[in-house]
């Protein structure tokens, strides 16, 4: 399969990155590699070809202390890059080489089974409720059967021991004291307010006092509706900023042919 340009380029790129390494590691080829440097970058300066930046027009100045700015700042990048990469690099081999128990030595010769960790067991307590207990208590369908049968047994009871009292009102005039028993529809759980037949209170007939309905007041203030020029300008900002972006790229491509149609016509 035939390789792309940027492949044949990186292909050179790494020969000579391997090159410069064994010549860096060698000092004798080290010390001729910087003669001839040394050499060739005096033959360029005598021929003109390097050109200090002093003696350059205010423009070129301009244009290369630039591009020395930008190659510095590059460097910097590339060496701060490459120290983070060696840190995280430590850090890992670090994770990877720290046991989990420093005390224990794993001996391969030693067939005894790992001991594993004891569990103490807790024994429930009988308050606490069980899952099941729980779901059935705080169901909302279970809770609103209990309430609305609840609810009847009471109102029932009520009116059963509002006749019981006043029956014995009627009869017993003279007597102060008696017994309220309770109806037989409702029980001691499910009838809080009635005392048990055991026990004897003095007590008046009660009165059932129906609960007061508050109804909330209508909302005067309205809303606040949005308004869709926010979402407007956004759409006009996000589209400008793409034509923009168009444009940009227009412009580099036809630079890029320009400047290689300028090449074209200096070698002819």
């Amino acid at each position: 399969m035939p390789q792309t340009k940027d492949q044949k380029k990186e292909k050179k790129r790494i020969a000579e990155r391997k090159r410069m390494e064994n010549i860096r590691k060698d000092p004798d080829k080290y010390a001729l590699w910087k003669l001839k440097m040394k050499e060739t970058y005096l033959k360029r300066k005598r021929e003109g070809k390097i050109i200090s930046v002093q003696n350059l027009t205010p423009k070129q100045q301009k244009l290369a202390r630039k591009k020395s700015r930008e190659s510095t700042r590059r460097w910097y990048a590339k060496k701060k890059l490459l120290k983070e990469r060696d840190v995280h690099s430590e850090e890992e081999i670090i994770d990877e080489c720290d046991p989990a128990d420093d005390t224990e030595i794993n001996d391969p010769l030693d067939l005894k089974l790992p001991s594993s960790p004891e569990v103490s067991i807790i024994p429930r307590s009988p308050d606490i409720p069980s899952s099941s207990q729980v779901l059935t208590q705080f169901s909302p369908h279970s809770a609103r059967i209990t309430r609305s049968t609840i609810r009847q047994k009471r109102t029932l009871g009520i009116d059963l021991n509002l006749t019981e009292n006043e029956t014995d009102i009627s009869s017993n005039a003279d007597v102060h004291s008696r017994i309220i028993s309770p109806s037989p529809n409702t029980s001691i759980s499910d009838s809080p307010r009635t005392p048990s037949p055991q026990s004897s209170i003095t007590s008046s007939p009660r009165r059932v006092v129906s609960p007061k309905v508050y109804k909330k007041a209508a909302r005067e203030t309205p809303l606040k509706k949005k308004s869709p020029w926010k979402h407007i300008l956004r759409k006009f900002q996000y589209r400008y900023t793409k034509e923009i972006q168009l444009k940009d790229q227009k412009i580099l491509e036809l630079k890029r042919v320009n400047e290689n149609y300028r090449k074209k016509v200096k070698r002819l």
